[in-house]
């Protein structure tokens, strides 16, 4: 064999036999998707359905749990999915993470995916929270109308 490609291909069944073994799916599609997916406010593909189902039902024994697709799969849609499963219709709180260029695409689809949803963004924490320096987040809404995010006044953007 000259490649890892001619390797693959020559044990193709057996890595996938091996992969399946070591890791059994939690969800498979003929399973139910969770009920909680259908009160989102954006309706779930059938694939983005069974990846949320199956990253709850993972995060229910795990810590921490990896979405990995393409872009345009709805990775940050499933994320959100998995979230409100995860709640089960009772009052929640989560922190995102995410790079400073994506922060208000998070906020926004936050507040378009799940129902009565609030998101704030925090993009300053340099000052230690000190109460008499200027104020580190902000709270974000939706026009439904225009389905844009914005801060509802006063409020204005403080950050780097």
């Amino acid at each position: 064999m000259e490649s890892s490609f001619d390797y693959l291909r020559a044990h193709a069944v057996e890595l996938g036999s091996r992969i399946l073994e070591t890791f059994p799916p939690l969800q498979s599609t003929k399973d139910p998707i969770a009920p909680a997916v259908a009160s989102l406010l954006r309706k779930a593909l059938p694939a983005q359905g069974l990846a949320i189902t199956g990253t709850a039902k993972y995060l229910r024994q795990a810590k921490a749990a990896r979405i990995v697709a393409e872009c345009g799969a709805g990775k940050t849609y499933m994320a959100l999915g998995t979230i409100h499963v995860l709640a089960d219709g009772r009052p929640s709180t989560t922190l995102v993470m995410c790079p400073s260029h994506i922060t208000h695409k998070w906020a926004r689809e936050v507040l378009l995916t799940i129902p009565r949803a609030r998101a704030f963004l925090i993009e300053d924490m340099r000052n230690g929270g000190d109460p008499a320096e200027r104020k580190a987040s902000h709270p974000m809404e939706v026009d439904q109308r225009s389905q844009r995010a914005s801060r509802p006044e006063p409020c204005r953007r403080i950050g780097v």
